[in-house]
């Protein structure tokens, strides 16, 4: 059983970092566009654009011929459109502080590589 909560606790940072990645980008986007995003869009709506972006239900068949019949990234991870917006309904709760946390890292990357 603790298997079983580990692998929830991966695909639960995940869908945490899937939301993140498309309502920040590389943490450029300003605050305001943020704020848009939110007011424009629901949860869902969000999951579902960000699940066609990348093609996230698409099996790996559809990209090269050689793979016979991989699942998709939500097959493979076993996720749904709910799990995925439910990722971005935690996202919206916090979203100010996760971006400040999100470009710190940038930062201190960028200040190392220098």
């Amino acid at each position: 059983m603790a298997w079983r909560k580990r692998r929830n606790v991966i695909r639960d940072d995940m869908l945490k970092t899937i939301a993140e990645t498309f309502v920040f980008g590389e943490g450029d986007r300003d605050e305001e566009t943020i704020r848009l995003l939110w007011r424009r869009h629901t949860d869902a709506e969000l999951a579902a654009q960000a699940i066609a972006r990348w093609r996230l239900d698409e099996d790996y068949s559809q990209w090269w011929e050689e793979f016979s019949r991989d699942p998709s990234h939500m097959e493979r991870y076993g996720y749904t459109s709910q799990d995925l917006a439910e990722a971005f309904r935690r996202l919206r709760a916090n979203w100010k502080k996760r971006l400040r946390r999100r470009r710190r890292a940038r930062d201190a990357k960028a200040e190392g590589g220098a």
